[in-house]
């Protein structure tokens, strides 16, 4: 059998030839597509119940392990200008391309009663640029004593203060994830080294970029 295929192999040699040199054009044509990808591996067979759960939360509630968390320790924290470069720090992370909302301490919003309209409304509890030390430790007073925050935005008994982002899923599975992760820690790194504090990182989109810096 074998002596009867190693003729037909060299009778139909520059056939044969051929389809190996198209075949290996051919992949290395496709070979160019070829793209790293930047979504979890699916660890689970997608019959699983647990994975079936979990794809009828994520069609619920959207991306998960889309927040990043960076956060200082500083019992000085409530300073006029510490706590406006903090808030423009917020700001300028806000504006940056693939991130849907931030939250912290100073841009949080309280339940105000508008009795002229007879309703409540959300208001920002921080403006956008604090004048004096006075106010701000006015601001400061009414934003702490909200429960709601505490625990999650700060910690009172330990000086930390928390900042959150959340990326949008088309950033978050895409390259770009990188970039905005890099201009996050670029523009906190101008506020630590200014103010000599440490800033701690946490959060999926900072595990991958970390995880892809060491390859």
């Amino acid at each position: 059998m074998w002596t009867k295929i190693a003729g037909i192999i060299l009778r139909n040699r520059i056939a044969f030839i051929a389809g190996v040199l198209l075949g290996t054009i051919f992949m290395g044509f496709q070979a160019r597509k070829i793209q790293m990808s930047y979504e979890s591996a699916d660890l689970l067979p997608k019959t699983d119940s647990a994975y079936l759960d979990y794809t009828r939360f994520r069609e619920t509630f959207g991306q998960e392990g889309n927040v990043m968390v960076f956060a200082i320790q500083d019992s000085g924290f409530y300073q006029l200008n510490k706590t406006n470069d903090w808030i423009q720090m917020g700001n300028d992370i806000k504006a940056l391309q693939g991130v849907n909302a931030l939250m912290s301490i100073t841009h949080t919003f309280n339940l105000q009663k508008n009795t002229d309209l007879k309703k409540f409304e959300v208001l920002p509890i921080f403006p956008s640029h604090i004048e004096t030390q006075a106010e701000l430790d006015s601001l400061a007073y009414v934003a702490e004593h909200l429960p709601f925050y505490d625990g999650m935005l700060i910690n009172r008994d330990k000086h930390t203060y928390n900042m959150m982002i959340t990326v949008s899923a088309e950033v978050m599975n895409s390259p770009a994830r990188v970039k905005l992760v890099q201009d996050v820690l670029e523009i906190t790194k101008r506020f630590t080294e200014k103010y000599h504090l440490k800033m701690h990182y946490s959060g999926m989109p900072y595990i991958r970029f970390s995880g892809l810096s060491g390859l």
